[in-house]
């Protein structure tokens, strides 16, 4: 399993972060956090992006999100 942290930096403060997990061709996307001042400005939706295209560079023909249920992003992450 290769395990990598993305990451996005505004001004000299780390902004938002998530982890991707890639095993063979299946990538799990985890742990996506955007810090509240950052928040609804697009840097999550540009993590997943991310996260998506290097696990379709990776040849993973298959992509999971890890998410809470309860956890407060629930609705970004259903769209």
């Amino acid at each position: 399993t290769d395990q990598r942290w993305l990451a996005i930096d505004v001004d000299g403060t780390l902004a938002a972060t998530c982890i991707l997990r890639v095993d063979g061709a299946t990538a799990e996307i985890d742990a996506v956090n955007v810090e509240v001042p950052f928040r609804r400005r697009g840097l999550g939706d540009a993590l997943l992006a991310d996260a998506v295209a290097l696990a379709g560079a990776a040849g993973c023909d298959l992509v999971t999100l890890v998410a809470d249920a309860e956890d407060h992003p629930r609705r970004w992450y259903a769209r």
